[in-house]
Formats: C-alpha cells, structure tokens, sequence
C-alpha cells in the first residue's frame, strides 16, 4: 500500500489536468463508437455488388442544387 501511496505522490502535479482527461476520454469514446457506426454502411456498399442500383442512362449536367 505504501508503494501505491509513493506512486501516487508522483502524480500530485498533474491533477489539475483529470477533469480534461476525463472529458477527452469521454469524447474518444463516443467518436470511436460513431466511427464503427458510419463506416458499415461504405463496408455494405464495397463488399455487396447488389447495394447499389444499376445507373441506365447518363443524366444531363447542370448547374442546379437538385
């Protein structure tokens, strides 16, 4: 127990930084969950050749948002 206290004590300038620490963690986690999440369905569309529709003809070109 004593060694756990020592090397604690070690530690003592650096706990002004855990709230961070914790709020980082916090969001590493949620991203790294988001980013499983988005990446299945780019994995669906490369390995299934059914996922995407077949394109029959070629649309015109225009400048529009549609």
């Amino acid at each position: 127990m004593k060694k756990l206290v020592r090397i604690l004590s070690f530690a003592r300038p650096y706990s002004k930084y855990w709230p961070q620490y914790v709020l980082f963690t916090f969001f590493g986690m949620i991203f790294g969950i988001a980013n499983f999440a988005l990446i299945k369905p780019l994995l669906d569309v490369v390995f299934d050749p059914n996922a995407m529709a077949n394109v029959s003809e070629v649309p015109s070109f225009t400048f529009s948002v549609s």
